[in-house]
């Protein structure tokens, strides 16, 4: 039968498991367990923060597509408005 403790546990040594020799350096493990955790979750934010950059630009160059679509309306029809006004 299985030791409380022992099952499961491969990197991070649980309470149970300092009291082995073998494993005086829990505390190191402890902290690149924490040190990755913290790196994934920048990495993951870095993703969201360039991804949402990439969404920014696409939506600025979109926008300036628009304003440009609309000034050409509006020249347009100020050109059709005075062709009207002209045939009167």
């Amino acid at each position: 039968m299985a030791e409380h403790g022992k099952c499961g546990r491969a990197i991070i040594p649980g309470t149970g498991q300092v009291k082995y020799p073998y494993m005086h350096h829990a505390k190191f493990f402890n902290s690149i367990y924490a040190i990755g955790i913290f790196s994934g979750f920048i990495g993951v934010t870095a993703t969201f923060w360039y991804m949402s950059w990439i969404a920014a630009v696409v939506f600025l160059g979109g926008a300036i597509g628009v304003f440009a679509l609309c000034i050409a309306h509006y020249r347009q029809l100020s050109e059709d408005k005075d062709r009207l006004k002209k045939t009167q």
